[in-house]
């Protein structure tokens, strides 16, 4: 051991009792198997030694902050991960990995809600309904079988009001229930000063979407764990942005309106995804991989936050420039354009396209054009505007990075009444505002991106 490291072990071991000496010289193995215990019970006191002793290095004065974080285990080796109340994304990580350990997600859970939801419902009025109407739970949810869902509304008009409230009400909101699970956290157990609990939508559905696009659950929950504050450019809805530590992943606060609209259309999403997977559609939509609502309660205070956490596009990329593309014109530029960071819009793309364009080959662009022509058909179909293509340069490997974002806000009234309102007064008359209708939306926005992306002929 090299000498200028022996001052500080002597320093440790004459802090320590003769007690605690002894455990200090276990193999590491049962060391984490202990510590890994003790994180289950709630109980840290042989540890405590390292939460008062202040180390002279700096390197120990940064492990001293990582032990004085909160910690839980997740997955089935037993994985230590840090739970941090300042950071949203942490309370997530928690509440998933109990869904795990709790087995919300097996196949034996699957089949155990569907034939308790069928039984629930063969009680209520076993000659109205049809076989197998139970609430969609897998990721794959038909058309079909999604109208079946709404049709047992009308199939209850021959009950009585009592059984039609006492019997079906209750199962359907059971179903509903499972399908968006609430997790109570622990938080007396980790010392939280709130008491948090996470709703988590279509948890089931997004599980399996996780498995396509993660190498595994545990994956997923150990990059959330830890999230840094994000100031992202181009934002203009002042929202509360955050990326996980290892940059794979985005965290971002959204409405009520779009965590509404979502819940409306969200097995439809979940259907166009895996319809891409096995057919020869694709989708550029940009993946959102988990959707939840945090409750938290602080001295009587009750306070409910929705986000969303999606996949990052530049993920390992070197970023040349980026762009966020509506295919409108007014109120879409950027004046410093000279910001690395900065997201420009539509006006700084028809610019850098005359000085700098970007030319990708015609088979490329076929396919870009099938993608977008798939994706902008079904937000339609979801009543779905004012989403944004994000393209990014990569410098490095001479790539166009591409995906649909912030396609969760469905044209409502408010939106409406945003259209008229610019339409009349702001405007001009020779361009058309950034809000319109979803179908509107959908032909400007395919015209723009078959204008201004040139395509060369393949060699």
């Amino acid at each position: 051991m090299p000498s200028k490291h022996l001052p500080v072990l002597q320093n440790l071991l004459d802090f320590m009792s003769d007690d605690t000496r002894e455990w200090v010289w276990n193999k590491l193995s049962h060391l984490e198997m202990g510590y890994k215990k003790e994180i289950e019970t709630g109980d840290l006191n042989k540890f405590h030694l390292i939460n008062k002793y202040t180390p002279t290095s700096s390197s120990l004065t940064q492990l001293k902050c990582q032990m004085n974080l909160m910690h839980f285990v997740a997955g089935p080796c037993g994985n230590i991960l840090s739970i941090v109340e300042e950071e949203i994304s942490s309370i997530i990580a928690y509440a998933l990995a109990i869904s795990e350990e709790q087995g919300i997600y097996s196949e034996a859970a699957f089949e155990k809600d569907e034939l308790l939801s069928r039984r629930k419902l063969d009680k209520v009025a076993p000659s109205n309904l049809a076989r197998g109407t139970s609430m969609p739970s897998s990721v794959i949810s038909s058309k079909e079988s999604l109208e079946k869902d709404h049709s047992l509304l009308n199939n209850t008009s021959s009950l009585s009001y009592e059984e039609s409230t006492s019997g079906f009400y209750d199962s359907f909101l059971s179903a509903l229930k499972d399908m968006h699970p609430e997790i109570c956290l622990n938080s007396e157990k980790l010392g939280l000063k709130s008491k948090y609990t996470v709703v988590s939508v279509y948890a089931r559905q997004f599980y399996e979407l996780r498995k396509i696009c993660c190498p595994s659950e545990l994956v997923y929950i150990s990059s959330i764990s830890r999230c840094k504050l994000w100031n992202a450019q181009g934002g203009k809805s002042n929202a509360f942005f955050a990326k996980s530590m290892d940059d794979r992943f985005i965290i971002k606060e959204i409405k009520k309106t779009e965590f509404d609209s979502f819940l409306k259309y969200g097995l439809e999403y979940f259907k166009h995804f895996s319809e891409s997977q096995v057919s020869s559609n694709p989708t550029c939509l940009a993946k959102i991989l988990g959707i939840y609502q945090v409750k938290e309660i602080r001295n009587g205070k009750e306070a409910r936050t929705s986000f969303m956490i999606m996949e990052n596009l530049l993920f390992g990329r070197n970023i040349l420039r980026r762009y966020d593309l509506k295919g409108a014109l007014f109120s879409r530029y950027v004046a410093d354009s000279t910001n690395p960071e900065s997201v420009l819009l539509d006006q700084n793309f028809i610019e850098d396209m005359r000085t700098m364009p970007i030319y990708i080959k015609g088979k490329n662009k076929n396919f870009m054009e099938r993608a977008l022509w798939n994706d902008t058909s079904f937000l339609c179909n979801m009543n779905v505007m004012d989403y944004s293509l994000f393209v990014g340069v990569d410098k490095q490997k001479k790539e166009l990075v591409f995906g649909i974002i912030d396609y969760l806000r469905q044209y409502t009234w408010d939106k409406q009444l945003e259209s008229w309102v610019k339409t009349s007064l702001v405007v001009p008359k020779n361009l058309s505002p950034t809000v319109i209708s979803p179908k509107e939306y959908k032909l400007r926005f395919r015209a723009f991106m078959s204008q201004y992306f040139k395509s060369v002929p393949d060699g």
